[in-house]
């Protein structure tokens, strides 16, 4: 496998021809620009996968993933499709068919190895222009999805945060709201104390001006009434 290159795209090339491997090498990593991707090649899908899983354990995974159908004696390259999409939901695969590939149709391995738009096919013989293009166009999708992931989460935090916040100023509203009430209750109640206090104040000031002045205790009495 080629070392791993730091500061670019990485990705990951699993072919049994080493001539296609070293075409692959010759049109991803040109001696003019050997660091504009980070290639891995791996010539067996056991291999690869191994390569795969530590990639994603290091946080350094692959942009975009070229995967030979048929790589004899070892698994081929749905088995290895399945198991790549499910270490990374987002990683670009590119299914590299032959003509005598007939048994695996688009729709069979789409089934396996969903979803669709992170599903693409090249179809052998190929043309070194093909591998650039799906390169170029399928690793500036994935870093452009990173950035929109990253866009969406700072969202949805800083939407999650204001829930928050309105959800303490709610409650703290009806904590002021019940404590006001609670006020308002204990004004009224004391009012009412008053009030009746009031009353036996004037009712005892009435007995007492009955007791000096009966002539005017029917008045006094209709006063407190």
């Amino acid at each position: 496998m080629a070392k791993p290159r730091s500061n670019a795209v990485r990705i990951l090339v699993v072919d049994d021809e080493p001539a296609i491997l070293s075409l692959y090498q010759e049109t991803l990593q040109p001696q003019s620009n050997p660091n504009h991707f980070d290639l891995t090649l791996c010539s067996q899908a056991e291999e690869a996968l191994d390569a795969f899983r530590t990639a994603v354990e290091e946080g350094k995974p692959f942009a975009v993933t070229f995967l030979d159908l048929r790589m004899p004696p070892g698994p081929d390259g749905i088995w290895l499709a399945e198991r790549i999409r499910a270490l990374d939901p987002y990683t670009e695969i590119v299914m590299v068919t032959g003509y005598s590939d007939t048994s695996a149709t688009p729709d069979k391995i789409a089934s396996r190895v969903p979803p669709t738009d992170k599903l693409l096919y090249l179809q052998k013989p190929f043309h070194n222009l093909e591998i650039q293009h799906f390169a170029a166009s399928l690793s500036t999708k994935w870093l452009g999805e990173i950035e929109l992931r990253k866009i969406r989460n700072d969202l949805e935090g800083r939407i999650e945060q204001r829930t928050i916040e309105l959800i303490k100023l709610n409650e703290q509203l009806k904590q002021d709201i019940a404590r006001r009430e609670s006020a308002e209750a204990e004004v009224q109640s004391t009012l009412n104390k008053l009030r009746s206090a009031m009353g036996g104040v004037v009712q005892a000031m009435a007995l007492t001006v009955e007791r000096r002045d009966p002539y005017t205790a029917g008045h006094q009495r209709r006063v407190s009434d």
